[in-house]
């Protein structure tokens, strides 16, 4: 029960970092494109990216670019948050499976205490330590076939995994020094905006390699 309570709860885990992970994208992404109306009719603003033709902010051209503008960022996003939110839930698991190991493990060495205790009585154990040698066995291999598949998930997940990172790294170092010097106060609060949800792909990532590395010492 104890080991069944653990992977229900990297489940639950699992799909609670999903929903918040997409509510806090998804209410950026409302918010964002919701900001220029604020400003209609007097300015016309697109919600993502200005652009520096004056013709394409009169009607209908600006409601069609501003439409696409907010649907190709939302689709984008989406493969973005579904990317990182697959890694993350991944390696939650990955973790989770490592602890139940562990807990086995020690389960074992809980019952040898104990059967310890009984040979001082001078009980017969024979078949407790076939049980618990059987045991040790099954642990072994499971041991295996976990390091066998975070060697396919690491082989399948590196170059993407490694591309995500990488975006995520340099764009929050372009997005921190453009909030740092940008003289307009307006790009520089869109900056620090946006920082937030970059820093949050890169905990995913990080966050979930670092409870591997955890649970599989």
């Amino acid at each position: 029960p104890r080991l069944a309570a653990a992977f229900r709860e990297s489940c639950r885990w699992s799909a609670k970092l999903t929903f918040l992970f997409f509510s806090w994208v998804l209410l950026a992404l409302v918010a964002w494109s919701l900001m220029p109306l604020t400003l209609y009719p007097r300015v016309r603003l697109f919600p993502f990216q200005q652009l520096p033709w004056p013709v394409l902010t009169q009607s209908p051209t600006y409601w069609f670019l501003y439409l696409h503008q907010i649907l190709a960022t939302f689709f984008f996003c989406s493969i973005d948050m579904n990317t990182d939110c697959f890694f993350a839930t991944v390696m939650t698991h990955m973790s989770t499976q490592f602890k139940i190991l562990a807990s086995r493990i020690a389960d074992l060495r809980l019952r040898e205490n104990t059967q310890k205790s009984k040979l001082c009585a001078e009980v017969d154990t024979s078949t407790p330590h076939d049980e618990m040698y059987k045991e040790l066995c099954l642990c072994i291999e499971t041991h295996k076939e976990l390091i066998r598949l975070v060697g396919l998930l690491e082989s399948l997940m590196n170059p993407v995994a490694m591309l995500q990172f990488l975006v995520g790294a340099v764009s929050s170092c372009v997005v921190l020094f453009s909030a740092t010097y940008s003289p307009d106060s307006s790009s520089a609060m869109k900056c620090w905006g946006s920082l937030p949800l970059l820093l949050t792909q890169l905990f995913l990532y990080c966050s979930g390699a670092q409870h591997i590395l955890d649970e599989s010492e």
